[in-house]
């Protein structure tokens, strides 16, 4: 069992396991140590996560990855250890990571508009909002930051409603649709304002309720320029904001 060692929760449900367990992260007490951390540029002004991964002591080497934020250095770093484990090459490893770009709605490249960077993400709890949007501040340190957020499901909205409201810390403006229902579910229990208003209780002014998504791309389109970042973020069909903003 391969283990992100700096969590608690992980550890904890980890000492119920029969397997062995092996435990990575950033912190010196894991079994292997993320070392070297840092970002850089490659060609084309992406930017390149190059870190170190010390097993026990000894190092498995150096790696790059073309995914932004923390998060993923620790996803490529259990990836590694489990490749380590089953005998795999370990420059194969290192061929594949660096070569990685990706999947699909996962701080997907969309386009541009009028400058702006325009990109789509699937993330749909605040444990992943959270990581994407502070990812996004790591590569684009100056720039405004809009994070369209469409809610998934009321159930989830209604339950983790303060949880929401607090995981936009890295966004300068927040534009929230309204929610986005189950097939088992058309309504019910919260409104889309309510987490707007929460979100306005802990940083005034940062968000809208602006309802659909014809409305957001409206909304956006002229007021977007080079010194800002769309995020679409959500389960829905969130991602047609920034496809309808892009330049064709």
């Amino acid at each position: 069992m391969v283990v992100w060692g700096d969590s608690v929760n992980t550890l904890e449900i980890s000492k119920s396991s029969q397997a062995e367990v092996m435990t990575y992260g950033f912190g010196e007490d894991n079994d292997a140590v993320i070392e070297n951390y840092f970002l850089r540029d490659s060609e084309g002004g992406k930017k390149l996560q190059t870190f170190q991964v010390l097993l026990r002591g000894k190092s498995l080497g150096e790696f790059e990855i073309r995914l932004v934020g923390k998060h993923n250095v620790l996803n490529a770093t259990a990836v590694i250890l489990a490749c380590n484990k089953l005998g795999v090459d370990m420059e194969k490893v290192r061929q594949a990571l660096r070569n990685f770009e990706g999947t699909s709605r996962r701080f997907e490249y969309i386009g541009t508009r009028k400058g702006a960077i325009l990109i789509d993400d699937y993330a749909h709890h605040p444990d992943e909002i959270v990581p994407t949007l502070k990812g996004a501040r790591e590569i684009y340190p100056e720039k405004t930051i809009w994070a369209v957020f469409h809610p998934h499901t009321f159930t989830r909205t209604k339950a983790l409603l303060s949880e929401f409201a607090q995981s936009f810390g890295d966004a300068d403006k927040v534009i929230v649709l309204d929610i986005y229902g189950s097939a088992r579910e058309i309504q019910g229990g919260v409104h889309s304002q309510e987490l707007v208003d929460l979100i306005n209780k802990y940083d005034r002014g940062k968000a809208e309720y602006i309802p659909t998504i014809k409305e957001a791309v409206k909304f956006l389109k002229d007021k977007i320029g080079e010194n800002d970042v769309v995020i679409a973020i959500g389960a829905g069909n969130v991602w047609e904001v920034v496809e309808k903003l892009k330049e064709k």
